[in-house]
C-alpha cells in the first residue's frame, strides 16, 4: 500500500533527542532515494504507541526544512510493507523517482 505525505499545520513530537537519527535517515532518503524506517524508531522518536498522521507531517516538515524545499517541491511516498493494521516497516521513497517495472522492462 502507497500513501503520500502532505503537509498541514500541527503540533511539534518528535524527541529532542532522536532529532540526529531522522536527519541521518533523511540524508539517505536524499542521496539513495529511499529509506526503511521501522515501526519501534517511529514510535521511539515520537514517543507514541500510534503512528499518526502528525508524525508523517513532522517527517515531512523536517525534510522540506533540512533541504530548504518547498511544499510538494520534492514529494515523498510511503510504502507500508505489510497488510497489518500496524505496519512494522515503512519505506519512503522519492515519489519522482519512482517507476513502474513495465516501464524499467522497455
Amino acid at each position: 500500500m502507497i500513501f503520500s505525505i502532505y503537509q498541514e499545520d500541527f503540533e511539534m513530537a518528535l524527541q529532542k533527542r532522536y532529532k540526529i537519527a531522522l536527519e541521518t535517515k533523511l540524508d539517505q532518503l536524499w542521496h539513495q532515494g529511499f529509506c526503511i524506517i521501522d515501526r519501534w524508531e517511529l514510535a521511539s522518536w515520537f514517543n507514541k504507541e500510534r503512528i499518526t498522521n502528525v508524525v508523517w507531517r513532522e517527517i515531512l516538515e523536517n525534510w522540506q526544512e533540512i533541504y530548504d524545499l518547498e511544499p510538494n517541491e520534492c514529494p515523498l511516498e510511503v510504502i507500508k510493507c505489510d497488510s497489518t493494521t500496524t505496519p512494522q516497516t515503512f519505506v519512503i521513497i522519492q515519489a519522482k523517482r519512482r517507476k513502474t517495472m513495465n516501464s524499467m522492462a522497455e
